[in-house]
């Protein structure tokens, strides 16, 4: 079950990351998991959680730097 909504977010987020859009909007809730993330905790391990935890953090860094104008 986890894989079919890891793979169903992974689609969204490839879509979404074609076309940055002008706008951005800050997240209300301080503490939501990726699907990525849910699996992880399901696992029972915590370093499995830690390597996605640092995988989607790295990810979210990347594309706030896509985001920076470049001269």
């Amino acid at each position: 079950m986890w894989q079919a909504i890891e793979a169903k977010s992974k689609a969204i987020k490839s879509i979404m990351r074609r076309a940055v859009p002008p706008r951005s909007i800050e997240d209300v809730d301080s503490f939501t998991l990726s699907a990525s993330e849910a699996k992880a905790i399901a696992s029972g391990n915590p370093d499995v959680f830690k390597q996605v935890s640092l995988k989607n953090a790295v990810a979210r860094y990347a594309m706030l730097k896509r985001l920076i104008p470049t001269r």
